[in-house]
């Protein structure tokens, strides 16, 4: 596995920095155009849910390429365990898990005893000789 970047942000804003690097980082792997964008977007939603509801001063975003699979996984310093959001069309928010459980190939939650959780997700390259 090779890590393709390892981000830490501070506020809301930084998310753009998930949306204009993770697709020049990604695309030399074979994903096809539609799964890079999915790939930001469900990067960007887990960054913007461990702002918004982790109390993380500094959550960090790895992406990682495992060979045949690309993985992003948001650390933060929060030991809740996020749960889906059932769809709720009066509530504004709270689509970010279900949005990665629909895209994502492998998705879950890794808890770092006591230390916070790592939510993560991976998607198939294209690019393992098996294809």
């Amino acid at each position: 596995m090779s890590p393709l970047a390892d981000f830490t942000y501070r506020d809301i804003h930084g998310i753009a920095g998930i949306r204009s690097a993770f697709p020049s980082l990604v695309r030399p792997l074979g994903m096809e155009a539609e799964r890079v964008d999915d790939l930001v977007l469900m990067a960007s939603e887990l960054m913007a849910n461990a702002l918004t509801h982790a109390a993380t001063a500094e959550p960090r975003v790895r992406l990682v390429d495992g060979g045949g699979c690309v993985s992003v996984a948001v650390t933060d310093a929060s030991v809740a365990a996020p749960e889906v959001q059932h769809r709720d069309g009066n509530r504004v928010g709270g689509n970010g898990l279900r949005i990665v459980e629909a895209l994502a190939d492998h998705w879950g939650v890794h808890q770092h005893d006591g230390l916070g959780k790592s939510v993560w997700f991976s998607l198939k390259t294209g690019s393992s000789p098996l294809g």
